[in-house]
């Protein structure tokens, strides 16, 4: 099973990897021209990777999240990528 498979079935939909994963899939022409203009400043992925971990240190790592994959199911589609 690979990327395009599980977000057709939907099963990525929602979460952050859904996000990375459909990015090189759904590749749409978008101008940031204007927001670049009114100050817009684009992050590093190592200063965002950085920062979201930080985030979930600060509230738990193992708390009960309320969206996203339990952990059987990552396991389980985990194990059907091989």
């Amino acid at each position: 099973m690979n990327r395009r498979d599980l977000l057709s079935a939907s099963v990525l939909a929602g979460t952050s990897s859904a996000i990375l994963s459909a990015a090189p899939l759904a590749a749409a022409p978008s101008d940031s021209a204007k927001a670049k203009a009114l100050g817009l400043q684009f992050r590093s992925l190592a200063d965002i990777t950085h920062a979201t971990l930080a985030w979930h240190k600060e509230f738990g790592l193992n708390r009960k999240m309320k969206a996203g994959l339990t952990p059987e199911r990552e396991a389980e589609l985990l194990k059907k990528l091989g």
